[in-house]
């Protein structure tokens, strides 16, 4: 009788192990999913960002973080005063963000502080500074084509498509479209492109 009992826990042993080794690797699977899973919303669909600098001022402050949203650009395209996020190409790991201010074929121009596209003066729906620093590109110039040209809302304090070493933006490059203000809670919500 005695070795039955033995052989009883034996088996309730071995149930207890085979039980454990299941959960396990259930718990690790569930985990692998997770990760894959949060890897490609951040690799295809948002990601988090942190603004560095007040070249987007009043629209977006400095250490405002935010979400960056990276599927709307692939059905709907660029449109003018979309806040984009793109790779500075002078320095590795560095990103603008800017404001889309003129579309591939067209002219862009800045005369007497404010900008022309193809020759008629921009309806921008916001009050911004006229600008006072032309940049180091050669105006007017025509956008080529799947290229956009972005300036910073805080016009004479912000590095971009005026300056050749940022130029015009290749739309390949572009890494998302601003979304939604995450921090300073006193402004949550979505960012306004007008």
């Amino acid at each position: 009788m005695e070795q039955n009992k033995e052989d009883n826990n034996v088996e309730v042993s071995t149930k207890t192990n085979k039980n454990l080794i299941k959960e396990i690797g259930g718990f690790i699977k569930e985990i692998l999913i997770t990760v894959v899973i949060v890897f490609l919303i951040i690799s295809f669909v948002v990601q988090p960002t942190t603004v560095d600098g007040s070249s987007m001022d009043p629209t977006l402050k400095d250490k405002d973080q935010l979400l960056i949203e990276k599927v709307s650009q692939r059905f709907s395209g660029i449109n003018r005063y979309d806040i984009i996020i793109f790779p500075y190409s002078k320095e590795e790991e560095k990103y603008f963000i800017k404001r889309v201010i003129g579309m591939p074929g067209e002219t862009v121009n800045i005369v007497n502080g404010e900008v022309y596209i193809d020759g008629i003066l921009l309806d921008e729906p916001f009050e911004l500074d006229l600008i006072e620093d032309y940049g180091s590109n050669i105006l007017p110039a025509v956008i080529p084509k799947e290229h956009y040209f972005v300036i910073g809302d805080n016009r004479n304090h912000s590095k971009d498509s005026r300056y050749t070493d940022v130029g015009f933006i290749y739309e390949d490059d572009i890494l998302g479209k601003g979304f939604i203000r995450l921090w300073p809670f006193n402004s949550v919500g979505f960012i306004n492109k007008f």
